[in-house]
């Protein structure tokens, strides 16, 4: 299977059964980069009951001639301005372990 080409991208299709009238009218799949997914996990660390994250979506048709949407999740833009400082856990624990491999040599005293 080839890599997806677009990563944190999914799709929405139109159903093109609906089983009752409360059936969605489109159905799909978004894959989150982790950059997207550590700030929900973060929103839900800082205590948001409804994390949020923008989504942005395109009219597209597929090869067959079919109309779907092509839709894009990003970290909630008032977030990412105020976090322009955030950084993923493992870059913080590497940051950390950097720090505390310092040598008595390092120390000006």
């Amino acid at each position: 299977m080839e890599a997806n080409k677009y990563p944190a991208t999914g799709s929405l299709f139109t159903q093109k059964e609906k089983r009752s009238e409360k059936s969605p009218d489109y159905s799909g799949m978004l894959t989150l980069e982790m950059e997207v997914l550590d700030d929900l996990i973060k929103q839900k660390e800082e205590g948001i009951l409804e994390p949020k994250m923008n989504l942005v979506g395109w009219k597209k048709l597929s090869k067959a001639g079919n109309p779907y949407l092509r839709i894009i999740a990003n970290i909630e833009r008032d977030r990412k301005e105020q976090n322009q400082s955030y950084q993923n856990p493992v870059q913080q624990v590497q940051q950390t372990n950097n720090s505390n491999n310092i040598t008595d040599d390092e120390i000006p005293f």
